[in-house]
């Protein structure tokens, strides 16, 4: 059976107990497999690379919610108006920001 492998670098569950660190270094930064019985068991991802793998996430599901929203309609406001203090939508009466998704757009002109 063949087994696909998404690293470049590799290493065994022993070299990982014994070493740690440096089957983390053996990596230069990008995530390592780690293999039991020549198969991938998991990958060892250092710190910053599992960061910008979460940041990047994190900036491809606000694109969604972006698009998702695009045509929808702008409700131009103040962002000192104390209505908005309440949390309530004043385009909709009785409505709270959080069941109306409606887009906000700030006295710059942008979308927020």
């Amino acid at each position: 059976m063949s087994n696909l492998i998404l690293s470049e670098t590799t290493a065994s569950v022993s070299e990982l107990k014994k070493n740690p660190m440096g089957t983390v270094a053996a990596g230069e930064g990008f995530p390592v497999a780690i293999l039991n019985r020549n198969a991938p068991a998991f990958y060892c991802v250092p710190a910053k690379a599992y960061e910008a793998l979460m940041n990047r996430l994190e900036d491809l599901e606000l694109n969604a919610i972006a698009d998702a929203r695009k045509g929808q309609p702008i409700i131009k406001l103040k962002l000192d108006d104390p209505s908005w203090v309440s949390g309530r939508c004043p385009e909709r009466m009785g409505q709270t920001l959080w069941q109306y998704p409606c887009a906000i757009q700030s006295q710059t002109g942008r979308a927020i």
